[in-house]
């Protein structure tokens, strides 16, 4: 999965389209068709990576959120101008995520979901992504 975090907004989410509209123009992120944004601090977003996400199965390093979050999705709507429709969300979130030092942390948004993760999934944590990694390379040399 490409390495770049998840897009978050932790206060003054925008109001309107044109509150979302002047958001994307000041970070320069008019160049994109479709942005979501979750609404939480970062140790939110962090805790999908820890204690509170399920490993999602068949995946190297997927975590889908225990709670649902606010979601935005934005959808543009004219390729020459920073204009987006806007839809608000209450979704469970899927995030990639890596181990780094003594922490796991979310590299990359997946998707949202309606529905949950499964009761008997497991619980993200170091020990599943060192052996989903362990496995992955393991397939790569062995292909």
């Amino acid at each position: 999965l490409p390495k770049h975090p998840p897009s978050f907004l932790s206060q003054d989410v925008p109001q309107n389209n044109e509150g979302w509209e002047n958001l994307m123009q000041k970070k320069g992120l008019c160049n994109r068709n479709l942005h979501t944004f979750i609404v939480t601090s970062t140790t939110g977003v962090e805790n999908i990576c820890r204690h509170q996400g399920k490993y999602e199965r068949n995946t190297r390093n997927l975590c889908r959120s225990t709670n649902k979050v606010t979601i935005y999705d934005l959808n543009k709507k004219d390729q020459t101008k920073c204009r987006y429709s806007v839809t608000e969300e209450m979704r469970y979130v899927a995030l990639g995520c890596d181990w780094k030092g003594t922490n796991c942390f979310p590299v990359h948004y997946y998707a949202s979901y309606e529905n949950g993760p499964g009761n008997n999934d497991e619980q993200c944590n170091k020990t599943w992504i060192q052996n989903s990694f362990l496995v992955y390379v393991s397939a790569l040399v062995w292909l």
